[in-house]
């Protein structure tokens, strides 16, 4: 009797022969990674799965490597072995795209961007499934509109520039009226305060 392999496997491995194929030689170029203590299987081409799992047998950890680098989607799971705990994308054994942490309820907590291991884009928080704190970075420093909710709502946004606030603070009702307003030049504070209503 054949196994199939789970849905995300098959769209990993995708991944990995797409970013085998993008690279000149159809080699990894990022570092080497010890397998010591895996499960391996030869998949041929250069690409292995590993499973990592408890003295116990239950499932810990789960991924790809091409000709010895991590490549495509790695998997973490919730002690027990049933409930994934984070997703990680790897290219060329660099984080790249979007990490997904989920609670052991399988409820979503993060999503954060990366491009070669360093966060950029909009990276999120979550609670019950609802947005918490949206981030936008840039090579790793925040940069745009930082925005927190509360149940859905928008309570709070921060202009950044390069890691530091720049432009306005705004603090916002249940209604979605401005409360407090601040402008920032530079990390410091130059006017604002309570808005009239």
């Amino acid at each position: 009797m054949k196994s199939k392999l789970p849905l995300f496997l098959v769209i990993s491995l995708c991944l990995v022969f797409l970013s085998m194929s993008c690279t000149s030689t159809g080699g990894s170029s990022g570092p080497q990674f010890d397998a010591t203590g895996w499960e391996t299987t030869d998949l041929g081409d250069g690409i292995t799965y590993l499973v990592k799992k408890d003295s116990d047998g239950t499932l810990q950890q789960e991924g790809y490597l091409l000709n010895g680098v991590k490549n495509g989607m790695w998997v973490d799971y919730h002690p027990g072995g049933d409930n994934i705990a984070a997703i990680t994308p790897y290219v060329n054994g660099s984080v790249t795209g979007s990490v997904l942490t989920m609670s052991n309820r399988s409820q979503m907590e993060s999503k954060k961007s990366f491009g070669n291991n360093t966060l950029h884009g909009t990276s999120a928080t979550y609670k019950y499934g609802k947005v918490v704190t949206k981030t936008p970075y840039n090579m790793g420093k925040i940069n745009g509109k930082f925005q927190e909710y509360s149940n859905a709502k928008l309570q709070r946004e921060i202009d950044y520039v390069n890691g530091v606030k720049d432009g306005k603070i705004v603090y916002y009702d249940e209604e979605g009226n401005v409360t407090v307003e601040y402008v920032y030049k530079n990390d410091e504070k130059v006017s604002g305060g309570m808005v009239e209503k």
